[in-house]
């Protein structure tokens, strides 16, 4: 078992019950040009997904693009914008975050290093239809496990979180920030752990 494989068992109702009242303090929305390449991007959510994510993992190469790989590009490009724009100066993507207490491990999508904390967590999740105007429950669990996965022993209070949405057919991209991880933790704990 991991991070995700865990929040994605979780109840919806009680998962968004489990953070109820908990608001990010940084939101943005922001537009995505279409790119020349958009009508490569998948229709199927499942394969639309695991390609902007495998366009994530490569985040830190300067190898050629593929043709379907730049048709998720500008979505890319507008999320690497706003996580620089909250003070990132480097991210890391995929990153294997070792087991912490009764958290299991897990690799998270993007690891930080500055904005409003010295380090940060950033989950990227894929829409194909509709919007998403406040983070899912399943979606802030999955974040404040990473976040006291990044904290160890230190204090949830350094460590920032976000969960950001790409809207393929919207061409948005939603980004829900917590510039003081310590209320997504103890709420994930409550749900999933103890310590």
């Amino acid at each position: 078992m991991n991070v995700s494989s865990i929040t994605r068992t979780l109840n919806h109702n009680i998962a968004n019950a489990a953070y109820k009242g908990v608001c990010p303090d940084i939101v943005r929305t922001c537009a995505v040009p279409p790119g020349p390449n958009s009508h490569l991007i998948s229709r199927d959510p499942l394969t639309a997904g695991t390609e902007l994510h495998a366009l994530l993992g490569r985040i830190a190469d300067n190898d050629p693009l593929s043709p379907k790989e730049k048709a998720y590009l500008p979505f890319m490009a507008t999320l690497r914008t706003m996580v620089r724009d909250v003070g990132a100066a480097h991210m890391d993507s995929e990153t294997d975050l070792p087991a912490a207490g009764t958290i299991p491990g897990g690799a998270c999508d993007l690891l930080v290093r500055g904005g409003p904390q010295r380090r940060g967590v950033v989950e990227v999740k894929v829409l194909m239809h509709g919007t998403q105007k406040a983070p899912r429950g399943r979606d802030l669990a999955q974040v404040g496990a990473y976040a006291r996965l990044i904290a160890r022993r230190g204090s949830f209070d350094h460590v920032w979180a976000a969960v950001a949405y790409v809207e393929l057919e919207t061409g948005l991209v939603r980004f829900y920030g917590f510039t003081n991880s310590r209320q997504l933790v103890m709420r994930t704990l409550q749900l999933v752990g103890t310590n």
